[in-house]
């Protein structure tokens, strides 16, 4: 008989041995059943976190922490947004070093630009966000607007997230952070209505609104930007996805700077690529967090994603 068994360490083939599973061999199977072949032990690769850095090895996208961060590693294409596990579909979500003009090259500052034309689409409709009275960890309603916290804002500390507080007393929304892990409350499921959290499909909204042609600029602009390095697509965020830029702001923002990138602007409005109706759409404004829908014809800033 011979036994076959396979160990990473030596140390887990000795504790083998010594437990009631080793069956002593006859004396003729000494030699077969003593030849083990040991593997070397390979660690799981490690979370990507917000504010780590992406970047380009040559052959594929990887990420590491700011501390790790070397240029001999390769070339810098963003930085972690969305951290591994708290998306829907657990993917990591990086941002652009760079803003975009109206064509897509990278910019040293941002530019304004329209969403599109105010007409429906064929991408899903969102109307609302929760929103907390802040003295708990669930949602106590929905509106169509709300202001999330951040590691840049200095008024009420968020009751969730400890590294994030809100610039205003009221109409506050839930952090996508519960502490160290995904907060459900963000991407509540709202009765009647569609919760603009929920939304983490920039990629196919993009997508679609590059099909439906150059009057969608914000669009345009997000998905003819390139990294000069990867393959990687880019686009312009959905909700859920942009929401992630502002808890965790400094942290983002220091890492960009760090890797030679544009820090994204403290005093500005960024659009989503989340419909609300035919005339509007959702974006962010980083000065005091206010999320909420606006007519499509308006002119914001596009900062560049892209999932990996």
């Amino acid at each position: 008989m011979k036994y076959i068994k396979k160990f990473e360490k030596v140390s887990q083939f000795e504790d083998f041995k010594n437990s009631s599973e080793w069956i002593t061999p006859n004396v003729s199977y000494v030699a077969e059943t003593s030849k083990c072949n040991f593997q070397p032990y390979t660690p799981p690769p490690a979370l990507a976190n917000v504010s780590d850095i992406a970047y380009w090895d040559g052959s594929s996208v990887k990420v590491c922490t700011i501390e790790a961060w070397s240029s001999t590693l390769g070339t810098p294409i963003g930085v972690v947004v969305v951290p591994e596990g708290f998306a829907p579909d657990g993917k990591v979500r990086i941002v652009s070093l760079n803003p975009v003009d109206s064509s897509g090259n990278p910019s040293d500052s941002d530019v304004k630009m329209t969403w599109g034309p105010k007409v429906d689409t064929s991408l899903t409709d969102y109307d609302m966000v929760p929103t907390t009275d802040n003295a708990g960890s669930t949602s106590t309603g929905s509106y169509s607007s709300g202001s999330l916290p951040s590691d840049n804002f200095t008024g009420t500390q968020s009751f969730v997230d400890p590294e994030a507080k809100y610039s205003k007393t009221f109409d506050f929304t839930q952090s996508p952070y519960l502490g160290d892990v995904p907060n459900p409350e963000y991407y509540k499921t709202i009765s009647g209505y569609n919760n603009a959290f929920s939304d983490f499909n920039g990629l196919s909204n993009t997508q679609t609104l590059v099909g439906l042609g150059t009057d969608y600029e914000a669009a345009n602009a997000a998905w003819k930007y390139t990294d000069g390095a990867s393959n990687l697509q880019w686009y312009l965020p959905g909700m859920g996805e942009l929401g992630y830029i502002l808890p965790r702001f400094n942290l983002i923002n220091t890492s960009l700077t760090a890797i030679g990138g544009v820090a994204v602007n403290d005093i500005g409005d960024f659009w989503s690529s989340t419909e609300s109706f035919s005339n509007s759409a959702y974006k962010l404004n980083t000065y005091h967090g206010q999320v909420r829908y606006i007519t499509k014809t308006n002119n914001f800033y596009v900062r560049p994603f892209a999932t990996i």
